[in-house]
């Protein structure tokens, strides 16, 4: 019996990068329990519903009410997707609520409880030095996300640079991880492009007060604002996938790097460019570029950094290369093979039982 905490049973990357479990797991042998800790009711909700041995809402109970219905339940294995985000129930693994508690997904980190035994983690993922996680490792040998497809958005056949007459780089990771030096980094690039400019999309730059911080920091660092772009997809009803056809190359942010974003991006034909560090919230861009084939824009230092982006910036024949094939290419990576990932998931599950029995 494998158990599932998450506030994300809903339309959310999470529930899509677990999907490929409950349609695939071989369920004579593995019984999937869900807790949803976040009522929302959509169909992907009901999907979850439809493909599980048990289904409960746990919005409404304490951390130590959720770990006596998970007890009660006979949970062999539990993973916790939220970590310390919206929802979150870490605290219900705080104590043994079942014999073998695994974090994995919602939170890139330790959780730094000792009660927590694994971190779910690939190859790429694990931290080059232990001690920076309370958990062990516990690896499968493909990938920890895997989705069968994104949404088929169109890919736009001609490149932004080519349509406006000047490159685009651009950024759709969430706001919390633009923070001060990954702004300086951007900066660097922009200035060695004196005509480029750089295209923010989220929701969030409907506040001014964000804008405005935003733009301080750039203009501190010799980025005149009239270059910089902030762009909600929302207010125009527009996929957000869409939006990459209006940029060039991808910039990630760090030190929390981006994720589903990094998926996104190549899934639309757009290189993205990562700095990848020693901790696992570092990692989770350059793990995902290293699965779909494309370690070379993986940076190890800021300079490393911004000459891939130069690179790149002046092989336009390559950017328009990478728009027709990039998609091809995820199709056929680890990210997509939902078989192997499944497969790979059953193995480690097969291991943990036997540590177990």
């Amino acid at each position: 019996r494998i158990g599932f905490i998450s506030a994300d049973f809903r339309d959310h990357s999470v529930a899509r990068f677990i999907w490929p479990l409950f349609e695939h797991l071989d369920r004579n042998e593995f019984a999937l329990y869900c807790y949803s800790t976040f009522d929302v009711k959509d169909d992907w909700r009901k999907g979850f519903e439809s493909n599980s041995k048990c289904f409960r809402s746990v919005s409404s109970l304490s951390p130590q009410q959720l770990s006596e219905v998970i007890r009660s339940d006979g949970i062999h294995v539990l993973f916790e997707l939220s970590g310390f985000t919206n929802g979150s129930r870490t605290g219900a693994l705080a104590w043994r609520t079942a014999p073998v508690q695994v974090s994995w997904l919602g939170f890139p980190g330790t959780s730094g409880l000792k009660t927590i035994d694994y971190l779910f983690l690939d190859k790429y993922l694990t931290p080059s030095d232990p001690e920076l996680i309370a958990e062990k490792p516990l690896l499968t040998r493909g990938t920890t996300v895997c989705f069968p497809e994104i949404a088929p958005i169109p890919i736009t056949s001609i490149i932004p640079e080519k349509k406006r007459g000047f490159l685009t780089f651009g950024s759709l990771n969430n706001t919390y991880k633009m923070t001060r030096n990954t702004i300086q980094r951007w900066a660097t690039i922009l200035n060695e492009i004196p005509e480029s400019q750089f295209l923010l999309v989220r929701r969030e730059f409907e506040s001014h007060l964000l804008r405005e911080n935003i733009l301080k920091e750039f203009e501190r660092v010799g980025i005149y604002r009239g270059r910089i772009h902030f762009y909600n997809n929302r207010l125009d009803n527009r996929h957000y996938l869409d939006c990459y056809n209006e940029i060039d190359i991808t910039l990630d942010t760090y030190p929390v790097t981006g994720g589903t974003t990094t998926t996104d991006a190549l899934w639309m034909g757009v290189p993205v460019v990562a700095l990848e560090g020693p901790n696992i919230h570092q990692r989770v861009c350059s793990a995902i570029l290293r699965h779909a084939g494309h370690p070379e824009w993986i940076a190890r230092n800021d300079d490393e950094f911004t000459q891939i982006a130069l690179n790149l910036a002046h092989n336009q024949k390559l950017r328009e290369d990478l728009r027709h094939s990039l998609r091809k290419e995820i199709k056929k990576s680890p990210l997509c093979d939902t078989k192997q990932f499944v497969k790979d998931f059953g193995d480690c599950m097969r291991a943990v039982r036997q540590s177990i029995s």
